[in-house]
């Protein structure tokens, strides 16, 4: 899952799961990663608690190509520009 490291995460369906714009901005702030977040999990504990400055700064990172929210409340007012596929 993790676009940082390359995961292969792609599509997501998460239909009727947004109860609101807290859920909605929640489920966006997860994918942001800052490089003491990825030392932590994938390298030495005692490292990432030594970083500083830039290093504690999350950006966003993603892989996805689709992303279902259909029925979700928080999307009503919403606009969304996207883009159709075809095989």
């Amino acid at each position: 899952m993790n676009a940082k490291k390359n995961g292969s995460l792609a599509a997501v369906s998460i239909k009727n799961w947004f109860n609101g714009h807290t859920y909605f901005t929640a489920f966006f702030d997860f994918m942001k990663v800052s490089e003491q977040h990825h030392e932590m999990w994938y390298g030495d504990s005692k490292t990432a608690m030594k970083m500083e400055k830039d290093d504690l700064i999350s950006k966003f990172y993603c892989n996805l190509n689709f992303l279902d929210m259909e029925g979700s409340s928080s999307m009503a007012n919403m606009t969304f520009r996207h883009k159709a596929t075809a095989k």
